[in-house]
Parts: C-alpha cells; sequence; structure tokens
C-alpha cells in the first residue's frame, strides 16, 4: 500500500489551528511487519495514534482501518470485527462507534480514540446500519433493519441502556443519520417505492417529521451538520461529480443555500462523507478502494489520498483530545 498527497494545501482540520498538509509518497512495511495490516489476521494500533487526529473507515468484512490525519498514514486497524461493518460515527471525546450486523440482529462497539479493544458493548435487537452521537446530549442514535419491509432509529441514551424506538410509516429503510448541534436529528430513508426522503426528529419530540426539500433526492447517501448548516450529500450512480448541498431548514421544509463539488481521478463516488471543520473525508474510485480529503466546502481538488485496497464504505474522523480543546465552535472547529 502507497499513501500519496496529491496536492500540497493547508488542511485545517477539526482541531486547535491548521497543519500543512505535505507532499509525501512512502511504502509501509510488507504483510506480517510491525505496521502492515498481515492479512486481517491482527488488531494492531500504533504509539502515535493516540496523540493524532484520526481517521477511521470500515470494510464490508468487520475490518476497520486507521489512518492519521491529514497524511493519511495508517496507523492500526480493527480486525474481524463481525461480519458486516457499514456505517461509522465518532463523538465529541474522540470514541468511535462501530454498528456490526449479524444478521437480523447485532451490536455497536465503542472504541476510545486509538484504543484497540471496545470500552463498551450496545446489543442490538435488530440490524444496526448507520448511527451518529447528539453533540449536545451524547445520546446515541441508530438506524435498525427490522426486517425487508419495515426499519426503525434507536436512541439510547447515556448511550446505554434500553433505547426508544421511532418509526415513521413512509419509511421502510433508513441509510443515514445526522445531529445538528442543538441535538436536532435527520435521517434519510426510503420509502416502499425505493424513493427517497429527509425525515427529521426535533429535540424533544415524539414524532419524526418529513423535510420537503427543493430538489431530488434520488442519490443522496448522506446527511450531516458542518458547523453551519445540515448537508445531503449526492453521489453518482456510476460517473460524475460528488455533491455536497447545504440546507437552510424552516418548519418542515428545506431549501439548498450552498453546494461543494468533489472531482477525483475516477469520477467515482461511494460510502460514508464526513465534514470535520474544513476537511471532507470520503470513499471514491471504482472498487471504492480508495480515501481521499477534500477542503471543505472550497471542494473540487482533492488533497490527498490513500490506496486502503479493499471495499471501504464507512467513515468517521476522531480527534485527538488536547488540553483545553473539549467543545467545538459553529463552524465545528475547536476552541483552544
Amino acid at each position: 500500500m502507497r499513501v500519496g498527497v496529491v496536492a500540497t494545501i493547508v488542511v485545517a482540520l477539526a482541531g486547535c489551528g491548521a497543519q500543512q498538509a505535505t507532499s509525501t509518497s512512502g511504502t509501509l512495511p510488507a504483510a506480517g511487519a510491525a505496521g502492515a495490516r498481515g492479512g486481517h489476521v491482527r488488531t494492531w494500533m500504533r504509539p502515535e495514534a493516540k496523540s493524532s487526529d484520526l481517521v477511521y473507515t470500515s470494510d464490508f468484512e468487520g475490518n476497520v482501518y486507521v489512518y492519521a490525519l491529514p497524511a493519511l498514514t495508517l496507523v492500526g486497524e480493527l480486525a474481524g470485527l463481525g461480519a458486516n461493518t457499514v456505517n461509522l460515527c465518532s463523538d465529541m471525546r474522540g470514541h468511535v462507534f462501530v454498528p456490526v450486523q449479524n444478521g437480523l440482529s447485532g451490536e455497536v462497539l465503542e472504541f476510545e480514540h486509538g484504543g484497540t479493544t471496545p470500552i463498551a458493548t450496545i446489543s442490538d435487537a435488530y440490524a444496526p446500519l448507520a448511527c451518529a452521537v447528539d453533540p449536545s446530549s451524547g445520546d446515541l442514535a441508530i438506524t435498525n433493519d427490522e426486517s425487508a419491509y419495515a426499519s426503525d432509529i434507536a436512541i439510547y441514551r447515556g448511550p446505554k441502556g434500553t433505547p426508544k424506538l421511532y418509526r415513521d410509516p413512509n419509511a421502510v429503510g433508513y441509510v443515514s443519520l445526522g445531529y445538528d448541534d442543538a441535538g436536532n436529528l435527520f435521517a434519510i430513508g426510503d420509502d416502499s417505492l425505493g424513493t427517497r426522503h429527509l425525515f427529521s426528529l426535533a429535540k424533544g419530540a415524539r414524532a419524526l417529521t418529513e423535510i420537503s426539500v427543493n430538489i431530488g433526492l434520488r442519490l443522496i447517501y448522506a446527511v450531516q451538520w458542518d458547523g453551519q448548516y445540515m448537508t445531503i450529500a449526492h453521489m453518482p450512480f456510476r460517473w460524475g461529480t460528488a455533491r455536497i448541498d447545504r440546507l437552510q431548514i424552516s418548519g418542515s421544509s428545506a431549501t439548498v443555500v450552498g453546494t461543494t463539488k468533489l472531482s477525483s481521478p475516477t469520477n467515482r463516488f461511494a460510502g460514508q462523507t464526513v465534514i470535520s471543520g474544513t476537511m471532507l473525508v470520503q470513499p471514491y474510485s471504482r472498487r471504492t478502494d480508495r480515501l481521499g480529503i477534500w477542503p471543505y466546502p472550497a471542494g473540487k481538488t482533492m488533497a490527498a489520498s490513500v490506496d486502503v485496497g479493499e471495499y471501504i464504505n464507512g467513515v468517521a474522523v476522531s480527534l485527538a483530545r488536547r488540553d483545553g480543546c473539549r467543545r467545538p465552535h459553529r463552524r465545528g472547529l475547536r476552541t483552544c
């Protein structure tokens, strides 16, 4: 595996100030040597991972690869977590949550920043797919596939205990979740005809509400907060430019007020999109086996990329803990 930074820019990470991404190219040790993946046979983490900002990405075979930011240097792997790990999420402490599907049931594993062993396991009665953490409370929301024809959103307080379940009659499956900074939850779901919708669960509300958007939602695969706006990510079906739309939401309607476009050498995109401060992380390529970084909200030209070597889908950014840097301000950056 080779790590290549395809452009030299200042990437202002979601941390204390900006960091310089420099053009580097290096080869990792051969399989079996310290720091190599070794054919998915073991879990490992380099010591420097604890003090580095990290991006976690998952494949479809229960493995999670960990890269240091902004250089995208491989620093660890969590191997053999379960049959299917799809989406990931992280919280304000830098903890990473990994939903694992085991047939029609599953669990969510919680890892500390740079940790190799789960510090908590949340058993789930159904098949968890995606997750999001409320920055205002620490509550964990999970999308569940109950069957081929039903789905719910489970919210764990703490996160622990018995979850509160939310369902909408117009949704048979949810593909993405995201909280804003006030604790309002947004979800993307499909109806029985495969039509995609945007839903919201206002903080303290008892039921989901559908949000009408002034654009088509057919190719939307991610919803998240960018520090100022809720955003939705459009992934091209086969080939094209990915698009991140910023939404102005009022009541049960939303209007696009800004757009970020992403380009890559292959112009093929898929999987989870993560915005962290002025950085956007996204899997791409024909086999979705590469991970890229783009400046946000500028987009367009990719700043860095790495060949993961496996089909990947889930992405989460985990920030190293620093003294005096505990809460984000409105643009998603830490205050120091």
